[in-house]
């Protein structure tokens, strides 16, 4: 069992969402987009999770639970990409969630609608 849960509202999310899919990282049935509060409660109870707040993206692989930058490490990490490498490099779980945090906190200069919920 895998879900991915992203900001239904940004567009930066849904921009990277589409490339994870055109590259075949992640299917269509295991994205969930989620616009409020309402839609987190009903994956909640949909799936017998207990998300208290959706401030990140989130993996979910067989139970295990992973956020921002870890969920996308997860993603690259089993998959054929070249881009799996960078996550092998030496420091790249200190640097990675640094870099994650700036960009989300950041994001409206990436993009003109600043209503991701990223950070």
């Amino acid at each position: 069992m895998k879900f991915l849960l992203y900001d239904g509202n940004c567009g930066i999310c849904k921009v990277i969402i589409h490339r994870l899919v055109e590259k075949n990282l992640i299917s269509h049935n295991e994205l969930f987009a989620i616009k409020s509060k309402k839609d987190l409660d009903n994956f909640n109870n949909l799936y017998k999770f207990n998300l208290p707040k959706f401030e990140e993206m989130i993996l979910i692989n067989n139970f295990e639970i992973f956020r921002g930058y870890f969920a996308f490490k997860e993603i690259f990490i089993s998959s054929e990409s070249a881009l799996r490498l960078i996550f092998f490099l030496p420091f790249s779980d200190f640097i990675g969630p640094l870099c994650y945090t700036y960009f989300a906190r950041h994001r409206h200069r990436f993009s003109k609608n600043s209503s991701c919920g990223l950070a």
